[in-house]
């Protein structure tokens, strides 16, 4: 089983996927912009899970790969839940925007993260990391004002 290591977003729809194949993800997932000062690396975080009760989310970083105009070439893109394929002219697939798995072993449970973009963020803390079935980690956050 290959593990679906890329975002790539095209037309306001975000897909998720391998080097071959592609497929729509819908309900169309939240990727945020995140800083963190233990790296100077930027990533976005894919949000898989909120509970707004407990103000914890759970998902995965991606890193960027390149922006607009960037070329993927494709062999099986879905642009539904149906699995309908999209045909590529030419083999590519032009992304507006494209990332791919973050290489997250260096970041650590209780590292403090600002989600958001500039004066529109807030700060949430690791606190538990797990890897999922593909070795991918998983991040569970808190909102930072909920642990004080």
């Amino acid at each position: 089983m290959e593990s679906p290591n890329f975002l790539v977003f095209r037309r306001g729809i975000v897909y998720e996927g391998t080097n071959e194949k592609l497929w729509a993800l819908f309900p169309i997932p939240l990727v945020s912009p995140v800083k963190s000062p233990a790296t100077p690396k930027k990533y976005v975080f894919r949000e898989d899970l909120c509970d707004l009760s407990t103000q914890t989310r759970r998902g995965r970083f991606y890193s960027s790969l390149g922006g607009f105009g960037c070329h993927w070439d494709c062999s099986i893109v879905s642009n539904n839940i149906y699995w309908v394929i999209v045909g590529c002219a030419n083999n590519q697939f032009i992304a507006e925007r494209i990332y791919t798995m973050a290489d997250t072993d260096h970041i650590e449970s209780r590292e403090i993260i600002q989600i958001g973009d500039g004066t529109k963020s807030s700060s949430w803390k690791i606190i538990d990391i797990e890897k999922n079935i593909f070795g991918q980690n998983v991040f569970t956050l808190r909102k930072q004002d909920m642990l004080e």
